[in-house]
C-alpha cells in the first residue's frame, strides 16, 4: 500500500504553486489572444470591420509562436518526459 505523506516529493505547497502558475499562464496567453484576433483577416471579414498595421502576418505569427511556446511549454515538457521515460523502457 502507498504512504500518502511521501506521495509526492514537492509536497502540497508545490501543487497550490502550479495552479497559479497556470492560471497566470492562462491570462497572459488570453491577453496576447486579443490582438492575434483582432489581426486576423478571417475574425474581421465576419465582424466587417478593417485594421491593418505593418508586418500584420508576422505579428500574428510572432504572437501565436510566443503563446504556444509559452503557455504550452510545461506539456511540451511533459512529453519529453514520457518520450525519454517510453524510450528507456523498450
Amino acid at each position: 500500500m502507498m504512504n500518502h505523506k511521501k506521495q509526492s516529493k514537492h509536497g502540497m505547497g508545490s501543487h497550490a504553486h502550479h495552479i497559479e502558475e497556470f492560471k497566470r499562464k492562462f491570462w497572459i496567453s488570453l491577453a496576447l489572444t486579443i490582438p492575434i484576433l483582432l489581426l486576423s483577416e478571417l475574425i474581421q471579414t465576419w465582424f466587417s470591420f478593417t485594421l491593418t498595421i505593418p508586418y500584420q502576418q508576422e505579428v500574428v505569427f510572432l504572437l501565436s509562436v510566443i503563446i504556444y511556446g509559452y503557455g504550452g511549454l510545461p506539456f511540451l515538457k511533459g512529453m519529453v518526459q514520457e518520450i525519454k521515460k517510453n524510450a528507456s523502457l523498450e
